[in-house]
């Protein structure tokens, strides 16, 4: 349920925690037996921390059939129950070969994936297993002769959440387990061997907190302007006044941009449910005290209004908003449009009609999330008959109330 907040308003503070965490490329290792451009872009370096491992490198000799590729991380990095959700297995890793080398590492373009199964791999899938203490070493054994690496390849492989798993007779089984870091700050080698004698390392440095957290508050904020005037640009502070005139049977007397004013409701509102404006009348319509008689629209909200027949009301010309921002939404009452009518300056192109003004107020413009630059010009049109009473007290004081739904 949203929670209103009228033309006065009562700012409540929302906070928004932005929690930003950074990816951290470690140092790359030399070209060392073969290995080349080793790194591991891991998500969080925090001791005792959960993480991933995105690791990359160059085979420059490549990796053949019924070879391997292992991964050796030190033995403080937990792989068998760090993770709440488990011991890291094959659904956990995914691995990629790239014959054209690019800095990215990802499934797309010029990379193929390799196809990983715990055991039974065929001939153009690898054995994918964690072993020693802590599940802290990754072996690929290749199954045969569709199963190989070739020489120059980047291999890009990934261990934890950012893996894509690997199918089963039940379906994709998703990734979710990761390494949780050591619990000491230092530099950790990891070694990785690919082939028989392709060898290299790379550093992983574990801090004692790789995370920066940022916060703020955004106030929550309404905006909202009332100007009378015959230009679209109207803006000034007031008194705002409408001056009809003398009425005429034989006339009917609207805003017209040029003798007579148009009011401009101007709205701006970060809520998140929107705003609603509504319009209410001292009187419910014209009224004259001497002649005890008051111009209004027949009940039922909305009624033609012509030369010649006793009627007073409002009508919506335009709505307006700025972007990015929700759209101002006419009231049906107050949108002619809604009954094949219009509402114009000149009192030509078609049937006028216009809305009444009640003394307990109703929505007359309204926007469903938060608006930026809103701004809707009303016309007040006026009619009398031969016989409607003579006076020269007829007035109405229209008040207008923005209401925010935070």
């Amino acid at each position: 349920m949203h929670k209103l907040n009228s033309y006065i308003v009562k700012l409540t503070i929302f906070s928004l925690v932005l929690g930003m965490f950074a990816s951290v490329r470690p140092s790359f290792a030399q070209a060392v037996g073969g290995l080349n451009a080793i790194e591991d872009i891991t998500n969080n370096q925090t001791v005792s921390s959960l993480s991933d491992h995105n690791i990359k490198f160059q085979s420059m000799a490549g990796v053949a059939s019924g070879q391997t590729i292992v991964i050796t991380f030190p033995a403080t990095f937990d792989g068998s129950g760090g993770d709440p959700q488990g011991i890291l297995d094959v659904t956990d890793v995914d691995m990629t070969e790239d014959t054209t080398t690019d800095p990215q590492c990802e499934d797309a373009g010029s990379e193929a994936s390799e196809g990983l199964v715990a055991s039974g791999a065929s001939a153009s899938q690898w054995n994918t297993v964690f072993s020693g203490q802590l599940q802290r070493v990754l072996t690929f054994t290749s199954g045969g002769a569709s199963a190989i690496i070739a020489a120059n390849s980047d291999v890009c492989i990934q261990i934890g959440e950012t893996a894509n798993g690997v199918s089963n007779d039940f379906g994709v089984v998703s990734s979710n387990s990761q390494y949780k870091n050591p619990t000491s700050l230092a530099n950790y080698e990891v070694q990785i061997t690919a082939g028989t004698s392709s060898t290299g390392d790379f550093a992983l440095a574990i801090t004692e907190n790789s995370n920066v957290v940022v916060s703020a508050n955004i106030d929550a904020t309404i905006s909202f302007d009332i100007d009378t005037g015959t230009a679209q640009n109207s803006n000034n502070n007031g008194p705002h006044t409408i001056a009809l005139g003398t009425l005429s049977s034989g006339t009917l007397t609207t805003s017209n941009q040029s003798t007579i004013n148009s009011i401009f409701l101007d709205l701006d509102t970060n809520a998140s449910g929107g705003a609603t404006l509504t319009v209410r009348g001292l009187n419910g319509g014209l009224r004259s005290a001497l002649a005890n008689n008051t111009l209004l629209a027949p009940a039922g909200g909305e009624a033609t209004i012509a030369a010649g027949t006793e009627t007073f009301g409002l009508c919506l010309e335009s709505v307006t908003q700025g972007t990015p921002s929700a759209n101002l939404v006419k009231d049906p009452k107050y949108d002619p449009t809604d009954n094949g009518a219009v509402c114009t300056f000149d009192n030509g192109g078609g049937t006028q009609r216009v809305g009444d003004i009640m003394l307990g107020g109703g929505p007359i413009i309204s926007a469903p999330a938060g608006i930026q630059g809103g701004r809707a010009e009303i016309l007040v049109k006026a009619a009398i008959s031969v016989v409607t009473k003579a006076g020269n007290d007829y007035s109405e004081t229209l008040t207008f109330i923005a209401t925010g739904k935070f």
